[in-house]
């Protein structure tokens, strides 16, 4: 192999085929000695037109030297207007060619012009002094290494490019054996002279001027499926990659990260539409199936083929390693529109498709937590099959300073469930209206255990505090008619409709009693209060208005029993158990004899008297 060093200047060692052009002086001497030849004239040594002129034997060994002058002088080498083949160190030996190498100033070395072609063509050359190396335009056909250490810089001062300035696309063939266009790979051995950060590449594009009608991208990257199909298309893969498989600790890895960043104690800088580290936007055509193309995807899996429960799939939090605390206005926002806003993992959705109303499908709703509405709409809260539509609850919070409400409150088995009303007040009605006509049903239901009593309705209110004013009452049953308000059709107004069932033509034995009502006086025993009023099991009170009442007013009407099969008679009209002295008795021993006033009542229609007797009886 030749080793070439070229140290520019094109001047030296043209001295074979020498033409030495000095013109017109005729009569200068010429001293010829066996070393040397001297004119002190102009010398020209001319061969024939086409003949070869030769200065040195082919088995020349000493120095052949042409313009060896110490002053200043210039040196011609093919000028004339011809076109010249110059040829220098092309035999078959290994020549060394040294081009302005003694200078001691700065040598300016020029190579071909504007319109010339230079080609250095051998397997291995190298420029290895120090200094610049200017180059308008270079072409290299081949590889090129640029430096041959690690610590060497490659300094570009222009435009990187394929195929042209403009950057034309490379047109890739058969006989390209590579998977990328460039590959960088380094390897950090030592950490001591990097320092704690290494990359790979840093790129930085800013602008130096205003230009607020202008946009600065620190990169562009595109994966272009050109006109044909093709299996993947990915602008941008990138990995944080844990290699190997010896156990290691790894602080944060990342598969990319993004930042917004600002300087500190900047000043106010105006932002005129959005910020934000991460914009994924789509910009769409024509597709067979448009659901195919997802706004973002978080896909993992496991390297082993093992069943791993990772963390969170998105995450939002404040940045713990800077001072201060960020707050998010919302923690996510779903602005654009969407058949089903969110879909969870086993395909129930949240969907707010219809504009105040958020959908939960057909999910079953849990929470470990406290839930809290806050509305003031007539249907803040509705649950059923058909949502707003016939609900089968419904919370109406619509109410102008609305501050009542209801409260369920839940105990152990056996304890029971709460229903009471909430108020900002001390004391506050639980109303229970049905709808229409219809009534309240309370515990209208078929009990089938065989032990035990089955209580439809139990009311016992109890008083914890000695009262200065008011009454206790158990249940209050008030039915009204409205002023101006008819009852047509033998209608009529009940305070209370209490039956006792049998139901059915079954056989079933009562072994106790058949009650239509039953009161009951009873204190704890050995009680010691005084009743400063009367105590009474029934109390009858009318305060009755009316033009005209056209059947019978009276404090108790009883009916004679409706005929059915098997139907039953009356006994009596009262069975007083046992005798109780001086009340009643059914054989006293003296009967009163002095008859004093009547009980008037109404038989049959037709009005007859009880006699009765201001003399005591005996017992």
């Amino acid at each position: 192999m030749k080793d070439k060093i070229f140290k520019y200047v094109l001047v030296v060692v043209g001295g074979l085929a020498l033409s030495f052009a000095v013109a017109g002086i005729a009569s200068a001497a010429i001293t010829l000695n066996s070393t040397s030849m001297t004119s002190d004239g102009a010398l020209t040594v001319n061969g024939a037109a086409a003949s070869a002129l030769t200065v040195g034997a082919a088995a020349q060994t000493g120095t052949v030297n042409v313009g060896v002058s110490t002053a200043d002088m210039t040196l011609n080498l093919g000028t004339g207007n011809g076109a010249h083949t110059i040829n220098m160190g092309n035999g078959t030996g290994i020549d060394t060619i040294s081009i302005g190498t003694g200078g001691t100033g700065v040598d300016v070395i020029a190579i071909g012009d504007s319109v010339a072609s230079v080609a250095v063509t051998d397997a291995d050359w190298s420029i290895t002094s120090a200094g610049l190396g200017t180059f308008a335009n270079l072409t290299n056909n081949g590889t090129t290494t640029l430096g041959d250490a690690v610590t060497d810089v490659t300094i570009q001062k222009g435009r990187l490019a394929t195929s042209s300035a403009a950057g034309a696309a490379l047109s890739l063939g058969s006989t390209y054996t590579y998977g990328e266009g460039n590959e960088l790979r380094y390897s950090v051995t030592d950490w001591t002279g990097i320092g704690s950060n290494f990359n790979g590449m840093y790129l930085r594009a800013e602008n130096g001027v205003a230009g607020t009608t202008k946009n600065v991208r620190g990169m562009e990257v595109y994966g272009v499926a050109n006109n044909v199909g093709t299996g993947s298309v990915w602008g941008l893969l990138s990995y944080g990659y844990v290699k190997g498989t010896t156990a290691k600790t790894v602080g944060p890895v990342y598969g990319i990260q993004t930042e917004l960043t600002f300087d500190a104690s900047s000043g106010t800088n105006t932002i005129t539409t959005e910020a934000t580290p991460l914009l994924a936007k789509i910009t769409g055509g024509v597709v067979d199936t448009y659901t195919k193309i997802q706004g973002a995807i978080v896909r993992a899996g496991d390297m082993d083929g093992q069943n791993r429960t990772y963390g969170n799939a998105i995450l939002v939090e404040d940045d713990s390693n800077m001072a201060g605390t960020i707050t998010w206005t919302r923690g996510l926002k779903l602005n654009a529109p969407s058949t089903l806003d969110i879909e969870l993992q086993n395909a129930e959705t949240i969907s707010n498709a219809t504009d105040g109303t958020i959908a939960f499908g057909t999910a079953n709703l849990t929470n470990s937590g406290t839930v809290t509405v806050t509305s003031a709409g007539a249907s803040a809260l509705t649950v059923g099959a058909n949502g707003a539509t016939n609900p089968v609850l419904k919370v109406d919070a619509s109410t102008g300073s609305v501050a009542t409400g209801v409260s369920l409150t839940g105990a152990a088995a056996g304890s029971g469930a709460t229903i009471a009303s909430l108020s900002s007040g001390t004391d506050e009605k639980l109303l229970l209206n049905s709808k229409g006509r219809s009534e309240i049903r309370l515990n209208s239901r078929t009990d089938n255990t065989a032990t035990s009593d089955f209580i439809g309705v139990q009311i016992k209110p109890g008083q914890g505090t000695s009262k200065t004013s008011g009454n206790v009452i158990g249940i209050e049953i008030s039915p009204r008619l409205n002023s101006g308000v008819a009852l047509a059709a033998s209608g009529s107004i009940i305070g209370a409709h209490i039956d006792t069932y049998l139901k059915g033509t079954a056989v079933g034995t009562v072994n106790g009693d058949v009650r239509g009502l039953q009161v009951e006086l009873v204190t704890d025993d050995a009680g010691t209060r005084t009743v400063d009023g009367y105590v009474a099991g029934i109390r009858i009170r009318s305060a009755f208005s009316a033009t005209a009442i056209t059947g019978n007013f009276v404090p108790l009407r009883i009916e004679k029993p409706e005929v059915q099969t098997n139907s039953q008679n009356y006994d009596a009209v009262l069975d007083l158990t046992s005798d109780l002295a001086g009340v009643w008795n059914d054989n006293p021993g003296t009967e009163p004899s002095t008859a004093d006033g009547y009980l008037k009542v109404i038989v049959n229609g037709q009005a007859r008297y009880i006699q009765l007797y201001s003399g005591a009886p005996v017992d």
